[in-house]
């Protein structure tokens, strides 16, 4: 299975984040908890 996420961050220099990964079934939960824990790490940076 594949799940990606994307995004546009807009600081004063605007990045485009892309995360795509390709898991196992029984791994998808984990996979999705690895992406909210990066996207929440990245928000923390830009506050």
């Amino acid at each position: 299975m594949y799940l990606h996420d994307s995004a546009i961050v807009y600081t004063q220099t605007p990045y485009i984040l892309v995360v795509m990964t390709k898991s196992q079934p029984e791994s998808d939960a984990f996979v999705y908890e690895q992406i909210t824990t990066l996207t929440n790490q990245l928000n923390a940076l830009h506050q």
